[in-house]
């Protein structure tokens, strides 16, 4: 499954989950930035996954604790 950062009629992805693991693309990056830097931007942004699925960033952040980390190759 694919997870992409939905923001200002833009998106990007954020990274592909896989068998338990999870590959981050630069749109973690760019989440994880929000968080820390201009968190009052949070509620402008939606989650969405390639099977049109809405997340919240609870929920998404969720669903990474769960999963392991992987480097793209």
């Amino acid at each position: 499954m694919t997870y992409y950062l939905l923001l200002n009629g833009s998106h990007v992805e954020i990274g592909e989950e896989s068998f338990g693991k999870f590959w981050p693309s630069e749109g973690l990056k760019a989440l994880y930035r929000i968080l820390n830097e201009k968190p009052e931007m949070l509620s402008e942004i939606t989650i969405k996954t390639d099977q049109n699925v809405d997340l919240t960033i609870t929920e998404f952040i969720e669903t990474l604790e769960s999963l392991k980390m992987e480097k793209k190759a």
